[in-house]
């Protein structure tokens, strides 16, 4: 079996969906889906592992719940897994 580990500035992240638990606004009026406008250029992701050549400056770690934007996001399909990375300056925020 193989194990990712991302290098230079990567940060290997998955996909992270609320759970029923968490609450979400919702908003007061309705736009169409397919408004391109409408869809938002971050998105949420949990952090799987980081780079070993980690800067400290970003204060994130393994685990933590961070947004990022969109379109930074790459996908590797590999040995039927697939695996998402982001550099680090692709990352806006983290949820405490």
């Amino acid at each position: 079996m193989f194990e990712f580990q991302p290098l230079q500035n990567y940060v290997l992240i998955e996909p992270f969906e609320l759970s029923e638990n968490c609450e979400v606004s919702k908003s007061n009026f309705f736009v169409p889906d397919d408004n391109e406008k409408n869809k938002s250029q971050f998105k949420v992701y949990k952090v799987s592992k980081i780079s070993q050549f980690f800067d400290k400056r970003y204060y994130y770690d393994k685990g933590d719940i961070i947004v990022v934007y969109e379109n930074m996001v790459n996908q590797i399909n590999f040995n039927n897994q697939i695996y998402y990375i982001i550099p680090e300056n692709g990352v806006v925020g983290k949820f405490k």
